[in-house]
């Protein structure tokens, strides 16, 4: 079964990270960019122009990090997101699994 957003990752341990205050933090991912498109700050930067959002409860704030920086730690419990419908109205649903077998994928290597 392939992770989704809200899984928990650790952040991993370099001199970005550490600076930051936020080696060895467990925080949730919210949400993904292109740095480049977002104009988002990535904590060690995107060489890959892809980055993801951890956020950390106990600080009340998020940070953009870039996948190879990001350790799996666990699976959520099925995480929902809210999704725009045509009529306007928004309703709940899942939040996509290709980002996830992309960010798992990495993870490992196989990217």
């Amino acid at each position: 079964m392939p992770a989704r957003l809200g899984d928990s990752v650790r952040i991993l341990s370099t001199p970005e990270t550490e600076r930051a205050g936020l080696a060895g933090l467990v925080g949730s991912v919210r949400g993904e960019a292109k740095p480049s498109a977002s104009g988002m700050p990535v904590i060690g930067g995107a060489a890959d122009d892809y980055a993801l959002e951890i956020y950390f409860e106990e600080r009340q704030e998020g940070y953009w990090f870039p996948l190879e920086l990001l350790q799996f730690v666990d699976r959520e419990a099925g995480a929902k997101g809210w999704v725009r419908k045509e009529t306007g109205k928004w309703k709940e649903s899942e939040l996509p699994r290709s980002l996830w077998r992309r960010f798992l994928a990495r993870l490992r290597g196989r990217a």
